[in-house]
């Protein structure tokens, strides 16, 4: 802003005294004066008239220029303060989405793609798929999708084989306070109100599918034989990687199918000695069916079916178990049951 000082003959009311009083009078004292002509008295009149004429109007410009300097300047100010303004607005926004992003842990989005994961803290682990977790300030239990461990606490069942062991895995990787994202597929909780979740252990930041064997839980525990694939509608995001990672580790002999393995090799071995002693067909391997009881299979049995469904089974898989006494059917090798028009199951893949 400019201070500078206005001297007394350039203000307005200096400028309009001295219009109104001296060209008037001027004027008057030259009509007043005989020693000049009337034609010479008429021309000084003029000049003085269109004097007086010429500094109204300058003034009028300096004032309209001065108007418009202070409007000019009214404009650049009201821009420099809405630009000002804006640049508060768009820190304090900027401000604001950090606070956003540094206090609310509850849910982490993916930039590139639609995901959202729950982030959670474990508390402990139930058995080898079932945990417990706190969610922001709410506990609650999270059955894992896609997958089946050997049952450890099951109420109505003994510990099955290698369940301690997939439980104690799952109990050293998800240990106490570690922090996870919890991925939800199309259900939300299943009938025992736990809630229904893929477990990540770290964020995926390529395509999820991409980093499954090395970041999801679920697919750790399919890939290193700690548990089978268990899939149930409408929940089969991931089903598809889960059955190939369940057959590479049967292949390799990993967890859960290297003990079901030895102990073929150990029935077949026992059924050897057997027959050798005795020509008898007696029944030396068992199974649990659908009603919870124990079942003798024939000494050269390998897998088995139901005559009410068109899949044949390994003797540990679990939907064998699930296999009415009445309508099972015992096959001895995989062609004796491909002949019978039954299909490998997808899940134990015999």
């Amino acid at each position: 802003m400019n201070n500078q000082v206005v001297k007394f003959y350039q203000k307005n009311w200096f400028i309009w005294l001295s219009l109104f009083l001296f060209a008037p009078l001027g004027i008057i004292l030259l009509w007043a004066n005989k020693k000049y002509s009337k034609s010479v008295r008429i021309v000084f009149s003029v000049i003085f008239s269109l004097l007086f004429v010429f500094v109204v109007t300058i003034n009028n410009d300096s004032k309209t220029t001065q108007g418009n300097n202070i409007q000019s300047n009214v404009v650049k100010n009201d821009i420099q303060n809405t630009q000002e303004s804006q640049k508060e607005t768009i820190l304090s926004s900027e401000e604001n989405d950090r606070n956003i992003n540094t206090k609310n842990t509850d849910t982490v989005k993916q930039k590139n793609n639609t995901i959202v994961y729950d982030v959670a803290t474990i508390i402990r682990t139930v058995d080898g798929d079932t945990i417990e977790v706190n969610i922001g300030e709410k506990k609650e239990k999270v059955r894992l999708i896609g997958v089946n461990t050997p049952e450890t606490k099951h109420p109505s069942k003994e510990v099955e084989v290698f369940g301690v062991e997939a439980s104690n895995y799952t109990n050293k990787q998800l240990y106490s306070d570690r922090k996870v994202y919890l991925e939800k597929d199309v259900s939300d909780r299943d009938k025992y109100g736990r809630l229904l979740r893929y477990v990540w252990l770290e964020l995926p930041q390529d395509k999820p599918e991409n980093e499954l064997k090395s970041k999801c839980f679920n697919a750790i525990l399919v890939a290193e034989g700690y548990a089978q694939v268990a899939t149930y509608p409408p929940d089969v995001k991931y089903s598809e990687y889960f059955v190939k990672f369940q057959k590479e580790a049967q292949e390799l002999g990993k967890g859960l199918w290297g003990v079901a393995e030895k102990n073929q090799e150990s029935i077949a071995n026992t059924n050897t000695n057997n027959n050798t002693n005795n020509t008898s067909s007696d029944i030396i391997t068992k199974i649990e069916l659908s009603d919870g009881k124990q079942y003798t299979l024939n000494p050269d049995t390998k897998y088995v079916g139901s005559s009410g469904s068109n899949k044949y089974h390994r003797i540990n898989c679990r939907w064998a178990k699930k296999i009415n006494p009445q309508n099972l059917v015992q096959f001895k090798s995989k062609e004796d049951a491909e002949s019978k028009n039954y299909a490998p199951c997808k899940e134990c893949n015999p």
